[in-house]
């Protein structure tokens, strides 16, 4: 997995070819992350009941991290809850940026939490797509989702 670099002046170095979306990036790093252009979580499975030592139901502590994203979207909360539980859990990334003062959308990419499987979607044009592919090598270890 590469690492991202960074300026003699502290600035992230990056070309996605999103050119907005590069020069508001102050920080994209991997796991719970809370930045101007990337806001991710770690997502437990419907079935994990249990954190730290007290039982929860079924489904409770995945509707917990979710929520986090106030995703309206009904298949992309399904698409996220079959690879979270198939995988014993999964990190999801939202990427946007800044119009008018605005938060615009880039898209999503869920991985893993070995980073070896993942998945991109929520991407309205081939511009946001390829931003988020081209952070692919910084965010998994191998290839799309069988």
């Amino acid at each position: 997995m590469k690492k991202f670099g960074y300026t003699s002046n502290g600035k992230l170095k990056i070309s996605t070819g999103f050119k907005t979306f590069d020069e508001q990036s102050n920080y994209l790093g991997t796991g719970n992350v809370i930045a101007n252009t990337q806001f991710s979580w770690y997502l437990r499975p419907t079935y994990e009941t249990e954190c730290n030592g007290f039982p929860f139901k079924e489904r409770e502590l995945f509707e917990s991290d979710i929520k986090k994203f106030q995703l309206v979207n009904s298949y992309f909360r399904k698409i996220i809850e079959d690879f979270t539980d198939k995988y014993g859990g999964s990190i999801l990334y939202c990427f946007s940026y800044k119009k008018r003062k605005e938060n615009v959308r880039i898209g999503y990419l869920l991985t893993s939490k070995d980073k070896s499987k993942y998945e991109v979607f929520g991407t309205k044009n081939m511009k946001r797509e390829d931003c988020i592919y081209s952070l692919l090598p910084y965010f998994t270890e191998s290839q799309k989702e069988d």
